[in-house]
């Protein structure tokens, strides 16, 4: 089936192939911390994601992108260079070129298991992983035997205590301390209701400095 089109069968990956070939690329570019990352015009072979190059667009990742945001760039990157790919394919004007398997790097599926926060982790990396699991389905710990869904987090250029204490309340947020520095909390999900900002949740919530996330 892939050979019957005059010019093979084309597919359009969120990344600069062969980086992050798999169901996740978008996650993992913002989960690995990457300033930068793209869209590919491929064609299709047998192998997944292993297709002759025929365009690349770079699309530069803000600090606060995630899931959703970098996903609807990419997607309005990646119509125009499919339509610049047939054009070209049309005209004559290029040809495959073929990926470097050595510069090749997994992005996988997500699983639940890979949601679990460890709060031993540095701040900046929980943050990262909460920017490419949102909206969905959210990095994932435990608070007061029920889970606790995250969204949205800043990092403070502060060290804390032991990692997963909550360590204050500050404009809003909840304060947690990690690995290295600490992380606040602005958009959660207590297990039974809906996502709110952090401010909503504590307005109802009985928490203290000191109390535990991920027990």
């Amino acid at each position: 089936m892939i050979d019957l089109p005059r010019f093979g069968a084309l597919n359009l990956h969120a990344s600069l192939l062969p980086q992050y070939r798999g169901a996740g690329p978008i996650q993992w570019a913002l989960m690995n911390g990457d300033r930068t990352t793209g869209v590919t015009v491929f064609q299709i072979t047998p192998d997944v994601d292993t297709g002759d190059i025929l365009l690349q667009q770079e699309i530069a990742i803000a600090a606060d992108d995630t899931m959703w945001t970098l996903g609807m760039r990419l997607c309005e990157a990646g119509a125009g260079l499919v339509i610049d790919a047939m054009d070209a394919l049309e005209t004559g004007s290029i040809s495959g070129r073929p990926q470097d398997p050595a510069l090749a790097t997994p992005a996988p599926k997500i699983t639940k298991e890979m949601t679990l926060i460890d709060w031993s982790w540095p701040a900046e990396k929980i943050h990262n992983w909460v920017r490419g699991l949102s909206p969905f389905p959210g990095m994932v710990t435990t608070l007061e035997g029920k889970q606790f869904r995250i969204f949205k987090t800043a990092v403070l250029d502060r060290q804390g205590t032991k990692p997963g204490t909550i360590v204050e309340f500050h404009n809003g947020s909840l304060v947690i301390a990690t690995g290295d520095g600490l992380l606040s909390l602005l958009e959660v999900q207590i297990e039974g209701k809906k996502k709110m900002p952090a401010a909503d949740f504590l307005r109802g919530a009985t928490l203290k400095a000191g109390d535990r996330l991920g027990l």
